[in-house]
Protein backbone atom coordinates (compact mmCIF):
# COMPACT_ATOMS: atom_id res chain seq x y z
CA UNK A 1 0.00 0.00 0.00
CA UNK A 2 1.36 3.59 -0.97
CA UNK A 3 1.68 6.32 1.17
CA UNK A 4 -1.50 8.25 -1.03
CA UNK A 5 -3.57 4.41 -0.69
CA UNK A 6 -2.83 4.67 3.08
CA UNK A 7 -3.99 8.24 3.90
CA UNK A 8 -6.79 7.86 1.56
CA UNK A 9 -8.03 4.50 3.76
CA UNK A 10 -7.47 6.60 6.71
CA UNK A 11 -10.06 9.40 5.40
CA UNK A 12 -12.50 6.90 4.81
CA UNK A 13 -12.49 5.04 8.08
CA UNK A 14 -12.98 8.86 9.21
CA UNK A 15 -16.37 8.60 7.29
CA UNK A 16 -17.33 5.68 8.92
CA UNK A 17 -16.33 5.54 12.49
CA UNK A 18 -15.69 9.62 12.66
CA UNK A 19 -12.78 8.61 14.92
CA UNK A 20 -9.44 6.48 15.10
CA UNK A 21 -6.39 6.33 17.37
CA UNK A 22 -3.05 5.69 16.18
CA UNK A 23 -2.43 2.33 17.67
CA UNK A 24 -5.62 1.03 15.10
CA UNK A 25 -4.07 2.39 12.62
CA UNK A 26 -1.18 1.12 13.21
CA UNK A 27 -2.41 -2.23 13.24
CA UNK A 28 -4.87 -2.39 10.25
CA UNK A 29 -2.08 -1.06 7.72
CA UNK A 30 0.87 -2.87 9.53
CA UNK A 31 2.87 0.57 10.34
CA UNK A 32 4.68 2.12 12.76
CA UNK A 33 3.56 4.60 15.19
CA UNK A 34 5.81 7.15 14.06
CA UNK A 35 4.19 6.69 10.42
CA UNK A 36 0.67 6.69 11.43
CA UNK A 37 1.11 10.26 13.06
CA UNK A 38 2.88 12.16 10.14
CA UNK A 39 0.68 10.94 7.97
CA UNK A 40 -2.21 12.32 10.33
CA UNK A 41 -0.02 15.50 10.73
CA UNK A 42 -0.16 15.92 6.84
CA UNK A 43 -3.96 14.86 6.78
CA UNK A 44 -4.96 17.49 9.80
CA UNK A 45 -2.72 20.04 7.52
CA UNK A 46 -4.63 19.47 4.85
CA UNK A 47 -8.22 20.07 6.76
CA UNK A 48 -9.39 16.37 6.42
CA UNK A 49 -9.29 15.49 9.99
CA UNK A 50 -8.69 16.95 13.45
CA UNK A 51 -5.57 15.91 15.34
CA UNK A 52 -6.74 14.33 18.86
CA UNK A 53 -4.35 12.54 21.46
CA UNK A 54 -3.38 9.18 20.35
CA UNK A 55 -5.67 9.74 17.53
CA UNK A 56 -7.89 12.29 15.03
CA UNK A 57 -11.36 13.08 14.55
CA UNK A 58 -13.41 14.03 11.29
CA UNK A 59 -11.92 17.46 10.24
CA UNK A 60 -14.46 20.35 9.05
CA UNK A 61 -13.29 19.65 5.69
CA UNK A 62 -14.42 15.91 5.42
CA UNK A 63 -17.48 16.78 6.73
CA UNK A 64 -18.74 19.11 4.16
CA UNK A 65 -18.75 15.84 1.60
CA UNK A 66 -19.36 13.69 4.41
CA UNK A 67 -22.88 12.89 3.39
CA UNK A 68 -21.89 12.12 0.16
CA UNK A 69 -19.21 9.96 1.72
CA UNK A 70 -21.45 7.95 3.55
CA UNK A 71 -23.94 7.56 0.01
CA UNK A 72 -20.81 5.88 -1.81
CA UNK A 73 -20.24 3.70 0.38
CA UNK A 74 -24.23 2.03 0.31
CA UNK A 75 -24.40 -1.03 -1.77
CA UNK A 76 -20.93 -1.13 -2.33
CA UNK A 77 -20.88 -4.47 -3.86
CA UNK A 78 -23.29 -2.98 -6.58
CA UNK A 79 -21.28 -0.46 -6.76
CA UNK A 80 -17.88 -2.10 -7.49
CA UNK A 81 -19.78 -4.37 -9.89
CA UNK A 82 -20.96 -1.45 -12.18
CA UNK A 83 -17.90 0.38 -11.94
CA UNK A 84 -15.73 -2.71 -12.95
CA UNK A 85 -18.10 -2.98 -15.68
CA UNK A 86 -18.08 0.49 -16.66
CA UNK A 87 -14.19 0.57 -16.59
CA UNK A 88 -13.83 -2.03 -19.15
CA UNK A 89 -15.76 0.12 -21.47
CA UNK A 90 -12.18 2.50 -21.30
CA UNK A 91 -9.08 2.66 -24.09
CA UNK A 92 -6.10 2.96 -22.76
CA UNK A 93 -4.36 6.10 -23.97
CA UNK A 94 -8.31 7.50 -24.33
CA UNK A 95 -9.89 11.08 -22.60
CA UNK A 96 -12.58 10.27 -20.02
CA UNK A 97 -14.97 12.42 -17.99
CA UNK A 98 -15.97 11.31 -14.56
CA UNK A 99 -18.70 12.84 -13.37
CA UNK A 100 -19.44 13.71 -9.99
CA UNK A 101 -21.58 11.08 -7.97
CA UNK A 102 -21.67 8.19 -5.76
CA UNK A 103 -21.28 5.64 -8.10
CA UNK A 104 -19.32 7.27 -10.75
CA UNK A 105 -16.46 7.86 -8.63
CA UNK A 106 -15.49 4.09 -8.05
CA UNK A 107 -14.53 4.04 -11.49
CA UNK A 108 -11.08 5.25 -10.25
CA UNK A 109 -10.80 2.31 -8.61
CA UNK A 110 -10.00 0.34 -11.70
CA UNK A 111 -7.78 2.95 -13.44
CA UNK A 112 -4.43 1.56 -11.77
CA UNK A 113 -3.14 0.35 -15.18
CA UNK A 114 -4.05 2.82 -17.79
CA UNK A 115 -2.43 5.60 -18.96
CA UNK A 116 -5.47 7.91 -19.50
CA UNK A 117 -6.47 11.94 -19.44
CA UNK A 118 -9.10 11.98 -16.78
CA UNK A 119 -11.71 15.34 -16.13
CA UNK A 120 -13.66 15.28 -13.58
CA UNK A 121 -15.60 17.79 -11.49
CA UNK A 122 -15.72 15.65 -8.26
CA UNK A 123 -13.71 16.00 -5.04
CA UNK A 124 -13.86 12.47 -4.12
CA UNK A 125 -12.53 11.00 -7.64
CA UNK A 126 -9.49 13.74 -7.16
CA UNK A 127 -8.54 12.37 -3.82
CA UNK A 128 -9.15 8.83 -5.59
CA UNK A 129 -6.65 9.18 -8.32
CA UNK A 130 -4.07 11.23 -5.97
CA UNK A 131 -2.03 7.94 -6.22
CA UNK A 132 -2.05 6.78 -9.76
CA UNK A 133 0.65 8.41 -11.99
CA UNK A 134 -0.50 7.01 -14.81
CA UNK A 135 -3.24 9.73 -15.48
CA UNK A 136 -3.23 13.16 -16.09
CA UNK A 137 -6.05 14.51 -14.34
CA UNK A 138 -7.81 17.50 -15.33
CA UNK A 139 -10.51 19.47 -12.53
CA UNK A 140 -13.40 21.65 -14.46
CA UNK A 141 -13.26 24.05 -11.16
CA UNK A 142 -16.47 26.14 -10.52
CA UNK A 143 -18.77 26.15 -7.49
CA UNK A 144 -18.96 24.11 -4.83
CA UNK A 145 -22.27 22.01 -4.87
CA UNK A 146 -21.57 20.68 -1.28
CA UNK A 147 -24.31 18.36 -0.85
CA UNK A 148 -22.80 16.30 -3.92
CA UNK A 149 -18.73 17.43 -3.47
CA UNK A 150 -18.51 18.58 -6.64
CA UNK A 151 -18.17 21.61 -8.86
CA UNK A 152 -20.97 23.23 -10.80
CA UNK A 153 -21.92 26.33 -12.42
CA UNK A 154 -20.59 28.86 -15.04
CA UNK A 155 -16.70 28.29 -14.45
CA UNK A 156 -17.46 24.30 -14.92
CA UNK A 157 -19.28 24.45 -18.28
CA UNK A 158 -16.62 26.51 -19.65
CA UNK A 159 -13.69 24.43 -18.47
CA UNK A 160 -15.59 21.16 -20.42
CA UNK A 161 -16.56 23.79 -23.26
CA UNK A 162 -12.96 23.81 -24.02
CA UNK A 163 -12.27 19.57 -24.15
CA UNK A 164 -13.28 16.57 -26.12
CA UNK A 165 -13.44 13.35 -24.35
CA UNK A 166 -14.03 9.87 -25.69
CA UNK A 167 -16.49 8.27 -22.99
CA UNK A 168 -18.28 10.33 -20.09
CA UNK A 169 -19.43 8.46 -17.19
CA UNK A 170 -22.43 10.11 -15.91
CA UNK A 171 -23.82 10.06 -12.55
CA UNK A 172 -27.77 10.65 -11.56
CA UNK A 173 -30.18 10.79 -8.73
CA UNK A 174 -32.30 8.40 -10.62
CA UNK A 175 -33.69 7.64 -14.25
CA UNK A 176 -36.72 5.87 -16.13
CA UNK A 177 -37.31 4.48 -19.12
CA UNK A 178 -39.77 6.98 -20.03
CA UNK A 179 -38.60 10.24 -18.54
CA UNK A 180 -35.01 10.00 -18.82
CA UNK A 181 -32.42 11.23 -16.80
CA UNK A 182 -32.79 12.87 -13.77
CA UNK A 183 -31.11 14.99 -10.79
CA UNK A 184 -31.71 17.46 -8.09
CA UNK A 185 -30.26 20.55 -8.98
CA UNK A 186 -30.87 22.60 -12.17
CA UNK A 187 -27.23 24.07 -12.08
CA UNK A 188 -25.95 20.45 -11.76
CA UNK A 189 -28.36 19.35 -14.76
CA UNK A 190 -26.69 21.94 -16.85
CA UNK A 191 -22.96 21.05 -15.95
CA UNK A 192 -24.00 17.41 -16.60
CA UNK A 193 -25.56 18.60 -20.18
CA UNK A 194 -21.99 20.27 -20.95
CA UNK A 195 -20.05 16.91 -20.08
CA UNK A 196 -22.79 15.26 -22.58
CA UNK A 197 -21.81 17.85 -25.46
CA UNK A 198 -18.10 17.08 -24.81
CA UNK A 199 -18.35 13.15 -25.08
CA UNK A 200 -18.42 11.23 -27.88
CA UNK A 201 -19.95 8.37 -26.23
CA UNK A 202 -22.20 8.87 -22.53
CA UNK A 203 -21.96 6.04 -20.07
CA UNK A 204 -24.86 6.15 -17.09
CA UNK A 205 -23.84 4.41 -14.26
CA UNK A 206 -26.55 4.05 -11.94
CA UNK A 207 -27.47 1.06 -9.39
CA UNK A 208 -31.27 -0.52 -10.03
CA UNK A 209 -33.20 1.44 -6.42
CA UNK A 210 -32.75 4.24 -8.97
CA UNK A 211 -34.57 2.75 -11.62
CA UNK A 212 -37.89 4.80 -11.46
CA UNK A 213 -36.87 7.94 -9.57
CA UNK A 214 -37.90 11.25 -11.25
CA UNK A 215 -36.49 14.56 -9.39
CA UNK A 216 -36.81 18.32 -10.22
CA UNK A 217 -34.30 18.72 -12.53
CA UNK A 218 -33.75 16.19 -15.75
CA UNK A 219 -30.73 16.29 -17.42
CA UNK A 220 -31.48 14.61 -20.76
CA UNK A 221 -33.37 11.95 -22.47
CA UNK A 222 -32.05 8.59 -23.83
CA UNK A 223 -30.93 10.07 -26.87
CA UNK A 224 -28.38 11.68 -25.54
CA UNK A 225 -27.59 8.27 -23.80
CA UNK A 226 -25.51 5.07 -25.72
CA UNK A 227 -24.65 2.91 -22.33
CA UNK A 228 -26.50 1.91 -19.16
CA UNK A 229 -24.24 -0.02 -16.61
CA UNK A 230 -26.54 -0.92 -13.82
CA UNK A 231 -26.02 -4.45 -11.46
CA UNK A 232 -29.65 -5.99 -12.38
CA UNK A 233 -32.46 -4.58 -14.81
CA UNK A 234 -36.08 -6.04 -15.38
CA UNK A 235 -36.60 -7.63 -18.73
CA UNK A 236 -39.50 -4.97 -19.61
CA UNK A 237 -37.13 -1.96 -18.90
CA UNK A 238 -33.99 -3.47 -20.42
CA UNK A 239 -36.14 -3.79 -23.94
CA UNK A 240 -37.55 -0.59 -23.45
CA UNK A 241 -34.55 1.33 -23.39
CA UNK A 242 -32.56 -0.92 -26.22
CA UNK A 243 -35.49 0.16 -28.15
CA UNK A 244 -34.05 3.51 -27.76
CA UNK A 245 -30.79 2.36 -29.02
CA UNK A 246 -29.51 2.35 -25.57
CA UNK A 247 -27.15 -0.73 -24.74
CA UNK A 248 -27.52 -2.01 -21.74
CA UNK A 249 -24.84 -3.65 -18.95
CA UNK A 250 -26.37 -5.68 -16.12
CA UNK A 251 -23.82 -6.08 -14.17
CA UNK A 252 -24.45 -8.05 -11.95
CA UNK A 253 -27.11 -10.62 -13.88
CA UNK A 254 -23.97 -11.66 -16.10
CA UNK A 255 -25.65 -9.75 -19.37
CA UNK A 256 -23.49 -8.05 -21.58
Amino acid sequence: MTVAERRKRTVELLYERESVTVTELADIFGVSSVTVRTDLDELGRQGFLLRTHGGAVLGERSRTVNNIGKSVNEFLDRKYAIAEAASKLIIPNSSIIIDGGNTTVHVTKFLEKMPLTVVTNSIIAIYGMMGLSNLDVIVTGGTLRRESASFVGTYARECLSQIHADILFLGAFGFSTDGGVFCHSLSDAETKRAMIAAADRVCLMADSSKLGKNSFARICDWDDVDILVTDTIDDESRAALESRGVRVIAALSGTP
